[in-house]
């Protein structure tokens, strides 16, 4: 069986901590795009070269919080002119603080969970369907290489632990929660009326951390869509941010993808999860 090679770069912004920590912002945002594996070279020196022109130093590691309103703008403008060229979408998750508080549950006893890891799986899941027609289209098994800007060794272990349960349904493989470090129950989902799994081929994913040009892109799409996004919950406090009202208006808004439209609203289980007016 061939093995492609696709890279996931990704970015959050917002709040990230754990289900027990004090929020500091309202919501919880993680952006990214797919690209194929022999363009990321090429998007590399596009990316540092377009950076180098706007006299930013693409070793350095860059944000976009960091940059005045008008390299901002240039930035965006860069961005643009480089997913036209190698016609790139990117997608967003986003989660309500209080919401993945409630959704998680906040009994002191409890073991604490990563809203982080929680804003990469609900990501994930679209990104694994996405490259699920190509399996499907190209007979082919699919590496999906998440790459992203630092991240906690702590985080990044947790969250390798929580999306292998995603990959191993798509995989049709048995997830095993421990009770002990040696005593295990094994689940496993079957008999689904609409079954997303790939019928002839494998996932393999695997996450990494980088500084680097292209990283600072998935920063771009983190930061430009929190901003955005706090922006439309100042005069639509109730609702979900995942649709394509709410992302009407971004700065990036052509090259958004899989967004709810008003007439698969009530299909939106992730809304109604994370979404605004969940409350302890």
């Amino acid at each position: 069986m061939n093995k492609t090679t696709i890279y996931f770069f990704i970015d959050e912004s917002g709040d990230k901590g754990y289900s027990n920590s004090r929020p500091f912002h309202e919501i919880g945002v993680m952006a990214g795009f797919l690209i194929n594996d022999w363009n990321v070279p090429i998007l590399q020196e596009k990316i540092e070269s377009g950076l180098s022109k706007l006299n930013l130093d693409p070793i350095k590691k860059l944000h976009m919080s960091e940059l005045d309103k008008t390299q901002q703008a240039k930035v965006i403008d860069l961005i643009k002119e480089l997913f036209k060229k190698f016609n790139l979408k990117f997608f967003y998750s986003v989660i309500y603080t209080s919401s993945y508080a409630y959704f998680v549950g906040l009994n002191p006893e409890q073991q604490k969970e990563s809203m982080h890891s929680q804003l990469l799986q609900n990501i994930l899941i679209t990104a694994l369907s996405l490259c699920t027609r190509i399996i499907e289209k190209f007979n082919t098994d699919v590496k999906l290489q998440i790459v992203s800007d630092n991240i906690d060794s702590g985080v990044l272990k947790t969250m390798k632990k929580d999306f292998s349960r995603i990959v191993n349904f798509l995989n049709g493989a048995r997830n095993r929660t421990y009770i002990t470090k040696t005593e295990y129950v094994e689940s496993e989902i079957t008999n689904l009326s609409h079954d997303p799994r790939p019928k002839n081929g494998k996932f393999e994913v695997d996450i990494r951390v980088e500084n680097s040009a292209i990283t600072f892109i998935s920063d771009v799409l983190s930061y430009t869509t929190f901003q955005h996004l706090i922006k439309f919950m100042q005069d639509n406090p109730t609702m979900d941010l995942n649709t394509s009202k709410a992302s009407f208006g971004h700065p990036l808004e052509e090259f958004l993808m899989l967004q709810f439209t008003p007439d698969l609203e009530e299909m939106n289980l992730i809304g109604k999860i994370f979404g605004p007016g969940r409350k302890n």
